[in-house]
């Protein structure tokens, strides 16, 4: 067997043994980025659904201060609060107290401005 023959022999060997190898490590990378993908999405999913039910519960207890609406804005603005920058917090902050306090025509004044700031954050998220 000469020379060439042992090299052609070698090379068959290794060439499907490389060939799988890159197969795989591509598999893996397509694989990683597919579920980082996902779990972005869902975490915009889920951030998108916390501003609406805020937003939701925030008009609702503005204008029907029912005990029901007081108990969801309330179940909502803990988990709203830690997604908006400081000056919606601090806003969020002031309407909670009025909230608080029953000062429901007060409080009103803070929904535009605030259903803005979070319509805001929401554009960023796409």
């Amino acid at each position: 067997m000469s020379n060439n023959d042992h090299l052609v022999a070698v090379v068959a060997l290794i060439a499907p043994i490389i060939t799988t190898i890159i197969s795989n490590l591509f598999q893996l990378k397509a694989k990683r980025l597919e579920s980082e993908q996902k779990r972005y999405e869902q975490t915009i999913l889920h951030k998108r659904e916390i501003f609406e039910n805020f937003l939701s519960a925030f008009n609702q207890v503005c204008q029907l201060p029912a005990k029901e609406c007081i108990a969801q804005y309330s179940s909502c603005y803990s988990l709203v609060y830690v997604y908006l920058p400081k000056k919606v917090r601090d806003d969020l902050g002031k309407v909670n107290i009025l909230i608080r306090k029953k000062q429901f025509d007060e409080a009103i004044k803070y929904v535009d401005a605030i259903s803005m700031d979070i319509c805001k954050e929401m554009e960023k998220l796409c």
